[in-house]
């Protein structure tokens, strides 16, 4: 993987007033957006005393800034796309009455905005997403990995009892899934479709334990009758869907930096 781009943290007090925070984070209907209390997708939360962190990208002397993961994930999507789609396109989608020339993409340089600016610009916001994505997604694959070792090998400390009478091997078994989908998600969060399904994936892993309880009617997760094979499908059906999800994302991350022109294989400068 190539450098990362040169990029920097500051902080704000109000995350609203960076330029995409408009069109990427949706208030409810009905709701003034400078008034709105929730949003979608999610507002960014502040970091204590220092104010809200707004990540700071330079490309072709130009400082890209986005107070939230979403708006940098729309930023590569818009600027990836060929044709790049126009601002008065782009305004249409977003209910509220601001124009196209309030429009992020019509506030870029114009510089930018051309074939070969854009492909650069966009290997360099990939490179600063890249480079600070796989980090927690190795951590998390490395909780998985503990826990499938622990449950494999039947490792004694499985049948410690919590409290509420829950064996620790079973929380375990739920660490595993919530290892690997939420590495999955990491690595697939900034792609539409792939992100979406990752979440999805995630938001079983996290109800895997709770939905067994339920299955079983108790919490050492011993099982009678069909709910005992319902409790299989749905184990071995999430297992291979978040297994599924994170190679699916890393092989798609993979394909996005090896195919010619990608920020790890240029080594040209602007």
């Amino acid at each position: 993987m190539g450098k990362p781009a040169r990029h920097w943290i500051e902080h704000v007090s109000d995350w609203r007033n960076e330029p995409m925070a408009y069109w990427v984070h949706v208030e409810p209907p009905g709701v003034a957006w400078r008034a709105a209390e929730r949003y979608e997708p999610p507002a960014p939360q502040p970091e204590g005393r220092n104010g809200y962190p707004v990540l700071c990208i330079e490309s072709q002397g130009f400082v890209f800034r986005f107070s939230s993961a979403h708006q940098l994930g729309e930023c590569i999507d818009i600027l990836g796309r060929t044709p790049l789609p126009t601002s008065r396109r782009l305004s249409a989608r977003r209910q509220g009455g601001h124009g196209p020339n309030s429009h992020w993409l019509s506030r870029l340089p114009g510089h930018i905005k051309s074939p070969k600016a854009r492909q650069r610009a966009v290997q360099d916001l990939r490179s600063v997403m890249s480079a600070r994505t796989p980090l927690y997604a190795a951590a998390l694959l490395l909780l998985a990995a503990f826990s499938l070792y622990a449950v494999l090998t039947g490792a004694d400390y499985l049948n410690y009892v919590l409290p509420g009478e829950l064996p620790l091997g079973n929380v375990l078994a739920a660490t595993l899934f919530l290892g690997i989908s939420g590495a999955a998600y990491l690595l697939a969060k900034e792609r539409k479709v792939l992100g979406r399904i990752a979440a999805i994936v995630l938001a079983a892993s996290v109800l895997w334990l709770p939905v067994s309880i339920v299955l079983a009617r108790n919490p050492s997760l011993n099982f009678s009758g069909w709910n005992g094979t319902l409790w299989f499908l749905f184990t071995v059906g999430l297992f291979f869907a978040a297994l599924g999800t994170l190679l699916t994302a890393f092989g798609a991350g993979l394909l996005a930096r090896n195919k010619p022109g990608s920020a790890a294989n240029d080594e040209k400068t602007p």
